[in-house]
């Protein structure tokens, strides 16, 4: 939403590419975050405003859990959306417009339903982790390149539901996930501080 020099805040994309490119920039800014912290910390769960809070490890998970639904939807064709969530018949919302209104769920401290990253049932080791990490780094690939085999245009034309917002055009859910993104490394590294 911010559009200041840190490294884990958005720059605000408008462009097919620029998505792309501020995705893969993102998914690398949240690998960096994840390397400050050792194994055992990555997998002890965090600290808020004397609240337990997901550990690192369950937040790029999550961050993973959400990212790969996506992966498959820019893979449907696009027909088959047009069918499932109709034509989108104004153009889309900017970044800004988007993360704004989804920072206004976030106040409400929603469920993360679905997307929740469950019990880790594996050994907190080097192993797992670097499992984690390469599922992270594997999502946001496919991602992009799913969405560089999409036209500009249709990113404004065609629909995707989001468990909060509602339908929303495609490209408005790119910008939702660089918000959400960045939203889970700041958290992160906040509580890193913390």
């Amino acid at each position: 939403m911010t559009t200041t020099t840190d490294g884990l805040a958005v720059r605000p994309p408008r462009t097919r590419d620029e998505i792309v490119a501020e995705l893969l920039r993102l998914s690398a800014e949240v690998e960096r975050v994840a390397t400050r912290f050792d194994t055992p910390t990555f997998f002890a769960a965090q600290t808020e405003d004397g609240e337990t809070r997901w550990s690192p490890a369950e937040q790029v998970r999550h961050l993973t859990k959400s990212t790969y639904p996506l992966v498959r939807a820019f893979a449907i064709p696009r027909f088959v959306l047009l069918l499932r969530f109709g034509a989108r018949l104004r153009g889309s919302d900017d970044y800004v417009a988007v993360a704004t209104r989804y920072a206004k769920y976030l106040d409400t401290r929603p469920d993360s339903g679905r997307f929740r990253p469950g019990r880790e049932q594996a050994a907190p080791d080097d192993a797992r982790r670097a499992d984690i990490m390469a599922h992270w780094r594997d999502a946001t690939s496919r991602l992009s390149l799913a969405i560089e085999r999409w036209p500009e245009r249709a990113l404004d034309r065609y629909r995707l539901p989001h468990p909060l917002m509602g339908l929303i055009s495609t490209r408005e859910m790119l910008y939702f996930t660089l918000f959400h993104t960045s939203h889970h490394a700041r958290q992160m590294e906040r509580r890193k501080k913390a």
